[in-house]
């Protein structure tokens, strides 16, 4: 009997046809965004404007290529259509989301908007997929590949400041979603677009908007997902872009050379990036190196402010996220 091992691992354009035939199994589409999705779901990943994480399955019998069974992804609602659309709710808001990418309005925000609503009145998430490429929702395999989903896309959501969530999907979910602190929205049938939309074959053509507000999560236990995730403090390292990919990869436990590898830098590059960083950390957090040993031990003392620099970005992600950089 052959056996398989499941990996997590960021989302990459290179994923985006893999990512497309999932969604085309599970999610309701417009066709025109359904002819364009792979070329969609490459630019929005390349440009960060969504993010997220994929799940592949590798069997001991061809372990060199590994099949991608399961992908969680979001963005951030442009404002005035996020306010618009929670008045006004419409179907398939995934499918409007990704189909205004390349317009002159396109509803998701690049990584640059995204900084600046995020130090600014805070962010309108809204979570695009999350979907498991297995036939049986009542297996065990399944029900591992969407727990492996769902707590990572919580850690990547972990430090944006968020102000409101949205979500859309199919009614069979209800009690899931609602089951994370979301409310039921409004409700949509599809019935009579014949043509116009593209349905996986024993999809419900009933669809359910999922949301909540800020100003809501004093009636959701404080344990729930969407008062994890809007959850916020303030960061206060100020990151470079460079800096931020650096360390998003270091808290993952990447050797320096792994680093390199992954970055395209020599190592000596890698080396001289930490000792930027330590020297940003003294300037603006001196007390994070408060537990550094002698200096008689110069080995021992970079180990020490790598791991102290480590401990407090995986306690404290919103110094991963866009913000206010402090160079160029």
């Amino acid at each position: 009997m052959l056996q398989s091992r499941l990996y997590m691992r960021k989302m990459a354009a290179e994923d985006a046809a893999a990512i497309a035939q999932i969604m085309r199994r599970v999610t309701v589409l417009h066709a025109k965004t359904d002819k364009n999705l792979e070329a969609i779901l490459s630019d929005l990943i390349q440009t960060h404007t969504v993010v997220g994480v994929v799940v592949e399955q590798s069997s001991t019998a061809n372990p060199a290529k590994p099949t991608l069974i399961g992908v969680t992804f979001s963005g951030f609602l442009a404002a005035d259509f996020a306010r618009h659309y929670r008045a006004a709710p419409s179907a398939l808001l995934t499918s409007q989301c990704l189909a205004s990418r390349g317009g002159t309005h396109p509803l998701l925000l690049d990584r640059k908007a995204q900084a600046a609503a995020n130090r600014g009145e805070g962010l309108d998430l809204v979570i695009l997929e999350m979907a498991v490429a297995l036939n049986d929702p009542t297996s065990q395999a399944y029900r591992e590949v969407l727990h492996m989903l769902y707590g990572a896309h919580l850690e990547f959501l972990r430090g944006f400041n968020i102000r409101s969530i949205m979500t859309e999907a199919s009614e069979e979910f209800e009690p899931l979603i609602v089951g994370t602190g979301l409310r039921t929205a409004s409700r949509h049938k599809l019935d009579g677009t014949s043509g116009q939309v593209v349905a996986p074959p024993g999809r419900s053509p009933n669809r359910c908007l999922f949301a909540i507000t800020r100003e809501e999560l004093g009636e959701v236990p404080a344990s729930s997902a969407a008062a994890l995730v809007m959850t916020y403090v303030q960061p206060h390292m100020r990151l470079t872009l460079k800096e931020q990919d650096f360390l998003s990869l270091a808290i993952m436990g990447l050797t320096d050379a792994a680093l390199a590898e992954e970055l395209g830098i020599s190592t000596n590059t890698v080396k001289q990036t930490w000792r930027n960083i330590y020297d940003h950390c003294l300037e603006v957090m001196p007390d994070i190196f408060a537990t550094e040993p002698s200096p008689a031990k110069s080995t021992s003392r970079g180990q020490e402010k790598r791991r102290s620099v480590l401990v407090y970005i995986r306690n404290n992600l919103q110094e991963l996220r866009p913000h206010h950089l402090r160079r160029r």
